[in-house]
């Protein structure tokens, strides 16, 4: 997991190009950062993660999952929120990124 300030300008930067925090999926949800907005949902997860989304200008909404471990990694989907499967997705992104994120530290 990256270190509070790491995170806080993390989450900075996403915000000055429109994106919102949603959701954080943890490895320890009691290493959840603190000051987290009360709307962020926090979940266990196998991979340290933040998710992000934005409006969009036409579609479905861009939703994006970033690692918040040593190295910078992401993934963008563009999903309709209120889709049945909608949670599946982002379940299934979620577990992409770990795979991913798994397969570079055993390279």
């Amino acid at each position: 997991m990256i270190t509070p300030a790491e995170f806080d300008a993390l989450i900075a930067t996403y915000v000055q190009h429109g994106w919102l925090l949603r959701r954080l999926v943890l490895r320890d949800t009691s290493a959840t950062p603190k000051g987290l907005d009360a709307n962020v949902a926090v979940a266990n997860c196998v991979v340290d993660a933040a998710w992000f989304s934005r409006p969009p200008k036409a579609g479905p909404v861009a939703w994006e999952i970033r690692y918040l471990g040593s190295s910078q990694y992401a993934l963008v989907e563009h999903l309709d929120e209120n889709a049945a499967d909608f949670n599946e997705k982002l379940h299934q992104t979620e577990q992409r990124l770990a795979d991913a994120v798994h397969a570079k530290r055993t390279a």
